[in-house]
């Protein structure tokens, strides 16, 4: 019975990067559909229905544990993430002083984009090594 209950949160500890996304694109996910509903329009419709079939992926990798879907899929998150760290810096480097906003704005999304790099890192790993 213990052993089972250490193997169950082994695997929810190991399925953590792919929920984590889930979660970031699933808020996503939410807010653009709340506000299509207030009226205030979309994006459009093409991230959506492509968010939606990230998340259908990140859905069957967590099913089915497949090495070459989650290499892809980190990889291409991890790419995401660098990028994201690049616009973090340029945003960054547009305040003039250094004050309250700028290091909310360093400190919010170092912790999103740190977690997301993370995960995908996570994820790559596992994918590579087994």
């Amino acid at each position: 019975m213990e052993a089972m209950k250490q193997e169950r949160s082994f695997n929810i500890l190991r399925s953590l990067p792919e929920m984590w996304y889930i979660a970031l694109i699933g808020g996503y996910l939410l807010f653009s559909t709340y506000n299509w509903i207030i009226g205030k329009g979309t994006d459009g419709l093409l991230i959506p229905v492509s968010f939606l079939v990230v998340l259908g992926l990140l859905i069957r990798l967590l099913i089915r544990r497949s090495r070459v879907l989650g290499g892809i899929i980190s990889s291409v998150f991890a790419l995401c993430s660098v990028y994201m760290l690049f616009a973090l810096f340029s945003e960054f480097s547009e305040f003039p002083v250094v004050n309250g906003q700028a290091i909310e704005l360093i400190v919010v999304g170092g912790i999103l984009i740190g977690g997301s790099l993370t995960a995908a890192i996570t994820m790559l790993k596992r994918a590579i090594i087994g």
